[in-house]
């Protein structure tokens, strides 16, 4: 079943060392356009008439992993043997994925249908799972390590991709209730994803719930479509919880490495050689595996670059408390390991110490902790371990850009609701009404917003070093 394994390639390439780099001073971007034609619609009464989460009164207690797994394991079955059937073309095999980019009114209900009725066991399984307490996948990262093994992670995109469908296809339908059920299902197995989990599954989640988004912008965009204003603001905040990852990718990096005995010089000498051996083996697999041919150099003139940092590691390790005596009664390779593991520990500090702040106050953070680890890596390019530090600003990012996408489509529901009230959209979107309206999670401002010949115009403004995540939503009142 595993038709685009690219995914947790790209995925895990995001996770890569080498930060993205800014753009040139002066680059200029066209901004992503979205064009949305929307009818008036005030909010619904109750309120959370099509909440977008399971409701608490559904959720049974138990672990909803084995659910995951077995409604991964009916869509496999129930769906073609990609071996025996042509990519493209004539007889070529469809699955759900290539049915959500297909405009909503050119989709083929009945090839929808069929194939949803193909995976109607592994949607039973996956409704159930959505509605358990919690999700344990039984990762073992603290052994494990970067060996860590998730060979479900592509099928988990996939059977969240059924869930899109069947929510597009309800949506075609109107039947409205049936679409909720469906995007609480796919936005809570996107929550479940983030739990104990390493960055790289949290990426899946945030993909997962995006897809999930675009079927309540296309609910937006139907016609009679019932206002889910309230359901979006009631959404968690944010709606993938960035909290746990900078403990979980500590565990997997010291899964691999005793770097704590190294750090605090208690690795004895007959252990030395086998953990910078252990070092050059984690550097070559997972996330670093773009690091290979930078690293190999290093091992080259590893022991140039070793006696040139000697010096450095002999006076850092006397300024934090170590006396000149023991130092100095070190081995060369001792003092050297003992400095690179603790400069490493201090970098990765560096790098999560304002993760689990709102991007707009982390990114300042992030960004010097990544030119710091530049630094570094020119100061003391035998360091090895230095290419176990993430550039994790551009996957933080990625939190805000999900949390981006539920305050826009809120911002859109004020204007449904606003136009119902008083028959067209606000010439102010911030000024009046009863909704509240949030500001964009990615800037920490309010969104910009202009009003020409009855169309509204929000603009979600890049941050400065990612002019690509510029966004217009333009959106025409149809009556």
């Amino acid at each position: 079943m595993n038709r685009r394994p690219v995914l947790i390639v790209v995925l895990i390439a995001s996770l890569s060392a080498a930060a993205t780099p800014a753009a040139p001073p002066g680059t200029q971007r066209a901004p992503e356009m979205k064009t949305l034609r929307v009818r008036a619609a005030a909010t619904t009464r109750p309120a959370l008439q099509y909440a977008l989460m399971p409701d608490a009164r559904d959720i049974e207690p138990g672990d909803a992993a084995a659910l995951y797994l077995m409604a991964i394991n009916a869509a496999a079955r129930s769906m073609p043997n990609v071996a025996t059937q042509p990519a493209r073309g004539e007889g070529a095999a469809v699955w759900p994925g290539d049915l959500l980019d297909v405009p909503l009114d050119k989709l083929r209900l009945k090839q929808a249908l069929d194939l949803l009725g193909n995976c109607a066991g592994a949607i039973d399984y996956l409704d159930r799972a959505a509605r358990r307490e919690h999700c344990d996948l039984q990762l073992n990262y603290r052994k494990t390590g970067m060996n860590t093994q998730m060979p479900y992670l592509n099928d988990i995109h996939y059977v969240g991709q059924i869930l899109a469908l069947r929510a597009r296809v309800q949506v075609v339908s109107k039947d409205y209730a049936g679409a909720a059920h469906t995007l609480a299902s796919g936005l809570a197995l996107a929550r479940h994803l983030q739990e104990h989990a390493p960055l790289v599954q949290h990426l899946v989640a945030i993909g997962n719930a995006s897809i999930m988004l675009d079927r309540v912008q296309e609910w937006i965009e139907s016609d009679g479509s019932p206002n889910v204003y309230w359901p979006l603001a009631s959404l968690p905040q944010p709606l993938v919880d960035p909290g746990s990852v900078p403990g979980v990718e500590r565990a997997l990096v010291e899964g691999s490495l005793d770097l704590r005995k190294a750090a605090a010089g208690e690795l004895p000498a007959e252990q030395r050689p086998q953990f910078w051996r252990r070092v050059q083996t984690v550097i070559t697999i997972g996330p670093f595996r773009d690091q290979r041919d930078q690293s190999e150099s290093s091992f080259v003139g590893a022991a140039i670059g070793a006696a040139a940092a000697y010096p450095q590691a002999r006076q850092y390790l006397i300024a934090r408390g170590v006396s000149a005596q023991r130092v100095d009664a070190m081995p060369a390779d001792a003092v050297l390991g003992r400095f690179y593991a603790v400069k490493y520990l201090e970098l990765f500090d560096e790098t999560y110490k304002a993760w689990n702040l709102p991007y707009p106050e982390s990114a300042a953070a992030m960004r010097q902790a990544q030119q710091e680890i530049v630094r570094e890596r020119r100061a003391f390019p035998s360091n090895l371990l230095q290419v176990l530090l993430p550039a994790v600003r551009q996957a933080r990012l990625q939190y805000a850009r999900l949390d981006r996408k539920v305050a826009l489509l809120r911002c859109v529901e004020v204007l449904r609701a606003r136009a119902a009230a008083d028959g067209a959209f606000p010439a102010d979107l911030y000024a009046g009404g009863d909704l509240p309206v949030p500001n964009d999670p990615v800037t920490g401002k309010p969104f910009g917003y202009s009003l020409e010949a009855g169309v509204a115009t929000i603009d979600a403004t890049a941050p400065p070093e990612n002019p690509c995540y510029h966004l217009i939503y333009r959106i025409e009142l149809v009556r």
